[in-house]
């Protein structure tokens, strides 16, 4: 944690009028560490590569770095090289399990990141200091 610490000094200290952060969020809002439902895997995390981005949202915000937080939860290709794309069943058909229940899962190709950054920053100043889920950014372009 301590070269984002150092990037929001940095960004601090160039004193720039505008960042964007990639992010994912922090699930210890929803499930706390206290909660035994889910195990914390890595020291104070139950998913460390999210609760880490997240956490880390936190340095920005305590130097004032004007930042608008993008979430980019789901990247399309990860179905391909995380073993998550179709399996077949017992029936024999081509199907997918995501544990999502009746939630969206928003995700898009990661050579679409720089579209929605681009989203952000034509709106200007809206955006700081706000979470932009990818979708909303990228629909501005």
């Amino acid at each position: 944690m301590a070269y984002v610490q150092k990037m929001a000094e940095a960004v601090d200290t160039a004193g720039l009028k505008r960042v964007i952060k990639s992010t994912l969020e922090d699930t210890r809002q929803w499930v706390p560490l206290s909660d035994d439902r889910m195990p914390s895997l890595v020291g104070p995390y139950k998913v460390p590569h999210f609760d880490a981005k997240g956490e880390a949202n936190d340095l920005f915000t305590d130097l004032n770095v004007p930042t608008a937080f993008l979430l980019t939860s789901f990247y399309q290709d990860n179905f391909i090289y995380f073993g998550m794309g179709p399996h077949r069943g017992t029936d024999d058909k081509l199907g997918m399990t995501l544990p999502i229940v009746d939630k969206n899962l928003p995700g898009f190709g990661p050579e679409d990141i720089g579209l929605g950054a681009y989203g952000i920053f034509t709106i200007g100043d809206d955006y700081i200091g706000r979470t932009v889920v990818f979708q909303e950014a990228f629909s501005r372009v």
